[in-house]
């Protein structure tokens, strides 16, 4: 009973969103992922420490896409379709959670963009800023579209179609058209707003990207946690977007069977003296919050 009690709480703890998009690149394939011309030059997936993530180098690429800034994804079943979710307030955007680091000598301007089948398009309004010289870490701009009180609300978007003469309530109503039927989705560097990328020389580095029905900070934290390899023999990785202090192992009848303290945001952690089953791994960041995340020991 204590077994099935404690199993109980992990799945509470681990699944209070639903995820929906999600590209991890840990298959060793760019699923899907492609330059702007749909050609996949200059682009590879790369192994770190046991995991693989998305590299594009567009130092003196042969195409002006290999050149630019920008990776995109147009496969339906990965990244097209509805972006909306259902919530007890109503219906808001599944937000985008990307895993990215940055080895280039400059800043890296981080947006979203997204064309929908009717042809409109929009990007995300305020760069996220990826520091140079900058290891993996999370980010999640957070952005949506809603009505209020009449009004209609761009939460951090602009639309990039032009919609001169078109009635304000006309274009909120495509715009959400849009969303509903996303049929392709950018990740680019570019400061200015734009639906490309920068044509510039660099390399752009992604581990992870997923969307979720966020319904709070705190989750989208724990979505952008991640440990490997899982099951795990001698070793397991844990990375994170933020410092973390301390972690605990828990078998599934709650005893703690193994401790120590995490001082930046990777860890690889020694399991060899366990024994084969089911653990709970908790992590706890510098300011105190907590995740826990299933472990499988072989």
């Amino acid at each position: 009973m204590k077994e099935m009690i404690a199993f109980c709480a992990f799945f509470v703890i681990q699944f209070t969103y639903a995820q929906h998009f999600n590209s991890d690149f840990d298959d060793g394939t760019l699923q899907g992922w492609t330059n702007t011309d749909t050609s996949t030059s200059g682009m590879t997936a790369e192994e770190d420490a046991g995991f693989f993530y998305l590299q594009k180098d567009t130092h003196g690429g042969s195409t002006p896409s290999q050149n630019e800034m920008a990776i995109v994804n147009e496969v339906p079943e990965f990244w097209g379709g509805n972006h909306f979710y259902e919530h007890i307030d109503g219906t808001a955007l599944r937000q985008v959670i990307i895993r990215m680091r940055n080895q280039n000598p400059y800043d890296l301007h981080l947006r979203f963009s997204y064309e929908g089948a009717n042809g409109y398009r929009v990007v995300t309004t305020d760069a996220e800023i990826v520091p140079a010289q900058s290891d993996w870490f999370g980010y999640f701009p957070y952005f949506n579209i809603e009505t209020h009180q009449g009004q209609f609300i761009y939460d951090n978007i602009t639309i990039l179609t032009d919609t001169t003469g078109i009635p304000p309530e006309e274009v909120f109503n495509n715009v959400v058209d849009l969303f509903e039927n996303v049929v392709e989705f950018r990740v680019l560097h570019n400061e200015a707003l734009s639906y490309h990328g920068a044509e510039i020389e660099g390399i752009l580095e992604v581990d992870h990207i997923s969307s979720h029905d966020v319904l709070s900070v705190e989750e989208q934290l724990e979505a952008s946690f991640k440990i490997f390899p899982n099951p795990a023999i001698n070793t397991v990785q844990v990375v994170a977007h933020i410092e973390m202090e301390y972690y605990a192992i828990y078998n599934l009848l709650g005893a703690k069977v193994a401790e120590g303290i995490i001082e930046t945001t990777r860890k690889q952690i020694d399991v060899s003296s366990l024994i084969s089953g089911v653990y709970l791994l908790q992590l706890v960041s510098e300011t105190g919050k907590t995740f826990t995340h299933k472990m499988v020991k072989n």
